[in-house]
């Protein structure tokens, strides 16, 4: 059961309905990422939420979405940084669409018990991220294209037609048909508890009452940063990201005057803590972002990777695309491949008995040639 947004759950269900036959084992050998990333800086523990979020690290959701967090390891870092006494404060950094139900519910838990100052700076966070978010405390996004909301649960039901199922007499609801009305009301019932307690837990974090969440948080919609705002989502946009203004290392501030400029070497000089920390989440960034693309050339394209890397591109929808594009051409490759050594090894075969039955036609013809000549006489 998922809170993710509708278009990263769709493009999740068909990476999985691609499969690989050896991808558990080539996930392992790489070591895919999942636990939540800590760091520790001034006083202030910044934890990572990226990606899909799971209740463990899955090394799928990894491979083919790019990153992953677990719940777990949302719990194991909040608690790291309760225990530790040099944190005197929890920064939440989310750049997420969501993700699975299971597991949610303990990580707002471990939030919510953290007795330290808490706040969030998001790029996203959608539908169970938007969930942590709101209960983190004070949400900033990182700029006006920033996402939020979501809010609602979803669940994706197969049926196939050779499977009968039924239930004992007193459990009709436990295996609910969604083909039939009786069985589509049933499986909303249990969303509609799930909804509960996340808009419920949403409503606490953010000191209203849970009607309004449901009605002026979007109704599932996911919302610009402003929008977000004025209806009480967040708490506040970031203005005052430096931007490159020339070639000599200066940068201004965008809510500043267009004459105030920083050299770097000023700022590094000035605060080396927000230096190093900028340097270090940008270079961290950055080898995620090639990772991912590398982990995908793996199966799919080197050179679309290679070209998403030179343009600075992460993955996208079309990346994604291309590279299964590629996977599926290479596989067809492969298979008649197969075919064709198993056709060259029978031709093979046929050839040489072929000339077996040519030699011992020889042989014969031969033999009784000599007979009929009288060179083979009775001893």
């Amino acid at each position: 059961m998922w809170l993710l947004e509708s278009g990263v759950l769709e493009e999740l269900q068909k990476a999985q309905a691609f499969g690989f036959p050896d991808f558990e084992a080539r996930a392992a050998e790489r070591g895919l990422p999942g636990l939540a990333q800590m760091a520790v800086a001034d006083g202030v523990a910044t934890i990572k939420v990226e990606g899909i979020l799971t209740k463990r690290p899955d090394p799928l959701v990894s491979f083919f979405y790019g990153k992953n967090t677990a719940y777990d390891g949302i719990v194991e870092a909040v608690n790291a940084a309760e225990a530790n006494s040099k944190v005197k404060a929890i920064r939440f950094d989310i750049d997420s669409p969501g993700g699975n139900v299971d597991g949610l519910f303990d990580a707002l838990a471990a939030i919510e018990s953290s007795s330290k100052p808490k706040s969030v700076f998001a790029r996203n966070a959608l539908s169970a991220a938007y969930g942590i978010a709101a209960t983190a405390g004070n949400i900033t996004a990182s700029g006006p294209g920033a996402m939020f909301g979501s809010v609602g649960t979803a669940v994706s039901v197969s049926v196939s037609d050779d499977v009968v199922t039924l239930t004992s007499s007193n459990a009709p609801d436990k295996r609910p048909d969604p083909r039939t009305e009786e069985g589509r009301a049933a499986i909303v019932r249990h969303l509609d508890a799930i909804d509960d307690l996340f808009v419920g837990a949403i409503a606490k974090g953010r000191a209203i009452d849970p009607d309004s969440v449901r009605q002026g948080y979007g109704r599932g919609a996911s919302l610009v940063a402003s929008d977000a705002k004025q209806r009480g989502m967040i708490d506040g946009i970031a203005g005052t990201e430096l931007r490159v203004v020339s070639n000599n290392n200066q940068a201004t501030a965008n809510g500043g005057s267009e004459g105030a400029t920083m050299d770097l070497e000023t700022l590094k000089a000035e605060h080396p803590a927000v230096y190093k920390a900028a340097v270090s989440v940008g270079v961290s960034q950055e080898r995620e972002r090639v990772e991912a693309h590398l982990n995908l050339a793996e199966t799919g394209d080197l050179a679309v990777a290679l070209e998403d890397i030179k343009a600075g591109n992460n993955i996208t929808q079309k990346t994604w695309a291309a590279h299964m594009s590629a996977a599926m051409n290479r596989k067809d490759l492969e298979s008649r491949r197969e075919d064709n050594e198993e056709i060259e090894a029978a031709t093979d075969g046929a050839k040489a008995k072929q000339a077996d039955d040519e030699f011992e036609t020889a042989v014969v013809d031969r033999f009784l040639a000599l007979v009929g000549n009288g060179a083979i006489e009775n001893g």
